[in-house]
């Protein structure tokens, strides 16, 4: 038979482990007792909150499946942008498009591959922190 614990209590200092003591009873009871730690922690009003999360800043329209246009949709440019396909010919399962301006569009042809089951990957570089960012979509 189980014993119930009383909750945890927080305080504004990280709390140290609580031994599992008294949760087995009577045969069960072990030298070995299981810890238990607390992932809370009290939030220091003086800390600032994490930085908003990064919109991907593609827009896809989708007029025509064979034929779909990505739209760079964001504020900033996005440097040595490249596409990749999951299916169609060899040649054109990679393609490199360089920089891609706020507001440019290009047409992304699948007229080799069946639209419906093509799986496009973006990868690209913000220029603010240098990282390189993918995002995938389906037509």
């Amino acid at each position: 038979m189980r014993a119930s614990l009383p909750p945890p209590t927080l305080t504004s200092e990280t709390s140290p482990p609580i031994a599992g003591a008294g949760l087995l009873s009577g045969s069960e009871a072990s030298d070995a007792a299981p810890t238990v730690t607390i992932m809370l922690r009290a939030i220091d009003p003086t800390e600032l909150p994490p930085p908003p999360a990064y919109r991907a800043p593609w827009r896809v329209v989708r007029s025509d499946a064979s034929h779909p246009t990505l739209m760079n949709d964001g504020r900033e440019t996005a440097d040595f942008v490249r596409v990749f396909r999951s299916d169609g010919e060899p040649s054109e399962r990679a393609q490199q498009w360089g920089q891609v301006l706020p507001s440019e569009e290009i047409d992304l042809c699948l007229c080799t591959s069946d639209p419906h089951e093509a799986v496009v990957t973006v990868a690209w570089f913000r220029p603010v922190d240098g990282l390189e960012y993918v995002w995938r979509f389906m037509v």
